[in-house]
């Protein structure tokens, strides 16, 4: 069986081969998503534009900055907040 991933459009600072871990669309489809760095929670809702998102322990982390989903053809772009 095939594993349903995002099709990655720019991948940053994450390597080809990082471990993934799932994400959902707002369409409802859930795929993997590739990461660098351990991801310890995934927030979010369906409520709009910006209430999903990852949280990381500290440390290096990153994820693709350009994401397509194979269902419904949203794009996702990251958003980059210096919050410290």
């Amino acid at each position: 069986m095939r594993v349903k991933t995002w099709k990655v459009l720019d991948w940053g600072d994450v390597p080809a081969d990082a471990p993934t871990v799932p994400y959902e669309c707002g369409c409802g489809r859930e795929a993997q998503l590739p990461v660098l760095g351990r991801v310890i929670a995934i927030t979010g809702g369906h409520d709009g534009p910006g209430d999903d998102g990852l949280l990381f322990d500290p440390g290096p982390h990153a994820t693709p900055r350009t994401i397509q989903c194979r269902k419904c053809g949203r794009v996702l772009k990251l958003e980059t907040a210096d919050v410290r």
